[in-house]
């Protein structure tokens, strides 16, 4: 008994001698150099970058029926454009046929009528151009 107890004692010492041997804590040093700012782990948010100016854009009915909406930004010489085809995806899958929107979507490079894969991909590597067609809901 007495032997645990000078045990005890001796780490309760140690452990008393390590602690005073450690400096102690100091406050967290604030590693910008703006005076009287406070880091929270948080990004910075500016109230100038919030602020978001959309080019205005135009929209127009094709005679064919199509809905155009067309944003203009002339900064970089390039074109995109999305079709959205209602009535069309997998969601429309009939339930025996469960991929039939995918399957169709991914044999849309695979050639038509007048032209071959081979073709459409030589016209777009000659046009620098990509086409992608997907299916989803």
């Amino acid at each position: 008994m007495k032997r645990s107890a000078l045990v005890v004692a001796a780490l309760c010492t140690f452990g008393a001698v390590a602690a005073a041997q450690q400096p102690a804590m100091q406050p967290p040093v604030n590693p910008s150099k703006a005076p009287g700012t406070i880091l929270k782990n948080k990004a910075p948010v500016s109230k100038e970058i919030l602020k978001v100016s959309l080019p205005k854009s135009q929209e127009v009915d094709l005679s064919n029926g199509v809905h155009l909406i067309v944003i203009e930004d002339h900064r970089a010489p390039q074109v995109f454009f999305q079709m959205l085809v209602e009535g069309a995806g997998g969601y429309y899958d009939p339930p025996s046929m469960p991929g039939l929107g995918s399957f169709t979507a991914a044999l849309m490079r695979e050639g038509t009528t007048t032209r071959t894969s081979e073709q459409i991909s030589e016209q777009l590597d000659r046009l620098a151009a990509a086409v992608g067609v997907g299916a989803s809901r």
